[in-house]
């Protein structure tokens, strides 16, 4: 008997030391009752100096390791609806606001309305070749020059862009509310593909480290089969059948990342979705200590640490260094 039961456990621990399960998870959440300024998490990002700066529905929050600092229009901000945060190279914190309207934090003082925008700008993406382009509500693809805005000739000026890629140095990929765009770094639109031609709508886009494009749509993910030339569209293909789960079809995907590791992470509004290097996936909801299950942004610091961002606060994945 005892033979038996030596081996029906090595049984079982060899199941739960299968690659997906290699790690064990260790998450700290953090919501209204931590101090933190709001329990619907947009947006995350850390500053050179190592602070993260969480933007939300009701305010931003600055996170030092141990405590928040909280910023409202209660106490200096222009609006309470924070899109994004941009760190200008004089160490300035550049907070996009939903009412069209940019304040500047310096020395955690906030000047109101310090920089004209005139459009409500989504998020901005950066890149070491080309100043950040920032996607916005009606006003086309605009550029940030130093603290200044402006809007270059393009064939749409009026769309609404809520994300954008790069692919190399010279031409990136946006989404819009229409279709796909495929510009030159002069914004230069080369080809397009319509959204109208897409059963559902598009979320999110993001470039992984093999230079794959994957697609968020409110119903799963796709990757996009790149055709970089002048009137060839962008065309949709299905994942990989290693990374294409039934936990990601007909699901929203709110949050694509990739970490330091290799490992792609999905966020849903039905949890989050681990996808490791060799292929295997992993499930994760509050029963295994998120927040919510309802993930909307996803962000790893310096550390290594990786923060999910989500509608019922915020989560922290402490890893390895």
């Amino acid at each position: 008997m005892r033979t038996v039961s030596v081996l029906a456990l090595f049984i079982v621990c060899s199941y739960f030391i299968q690659p997906g399960f290699a790690q064990q998870q260790i998450f700290k959440n953090y919501t209204v009752n931590d101090g933190l300024i709001s329990n619907s998490v947009r947006r995350i990002f850390q500053d050179s100096k190592g602070f993260l700066w969480i933007a939300t529905w009701e305010g931003l929050s600055k996170y030092d390791g141990h405590s928040f600092t909280n910023f409202s229009t209660a106490n200096g901000l222009s609006h309470n609806l924070v899109n994004d945060v941009y760190e200008s190279k004089d160490g300035n914190l550049l907070i996009f606001l939903n009412n069209k309207t940019i304040d500047v934090i310096k020395n955690n003082h906030v000047f109101n309305n310090a920089i004209k925008s005139g459009a409500t700008i989504n998020q901005y993406t950066a890149s070491a070749t080309h100043y950040p382009i920032l996607t916005t509500d009606g006003a086309g693809l605009q550029e940030l020059r130093g603290e200044k805005i402006i809007r270059p000739s393009q064939t749409y000026p009026y769309h609404n862009y809520y994300d954008l890629v790069w692919l190399n140095d010279s031409m990136f990929i946006a989404v819009a509310d229409s279709c796909i765009g495929l510009f030159d770094k002069s914004y230069t639109l080369l080809s397009e593909t319509k959204t109208d031609d897409i059963p559902s709508a598009l979320t999110k886009i993001f470039k992984d480290s093999r230079n794959q494009v994957w697609i968020g749509s409110s119903n799963g993910i796709r990757l996009m089969k790149l055709t970089p030339r002048v009137n060839q569209p962008p065309a949709l293909t299905s994942l990989p059948s290693f990374a294409n789960p039934i936990t990601l079809k007909q699901k929203r995907i709110n949050a694509i990342f990739q970490d330091a590791d290799g490992h792609m992470w999905v966020g849903t509004n039905a949890g989050l979705i681990k996808i490791y290097a060799d292929g295997t996936q992993q499930t994760i909801t509050v029963k295994d200590g998120l927040a919510s299950n309802i993930i909307t942004c996803i962000f790893q610091d310096k550390e290594k640490n990786i923060w999910f961002g989500t509608a019922v606060g915020l989560t922290k994945l402490v890893t390895s260094s």
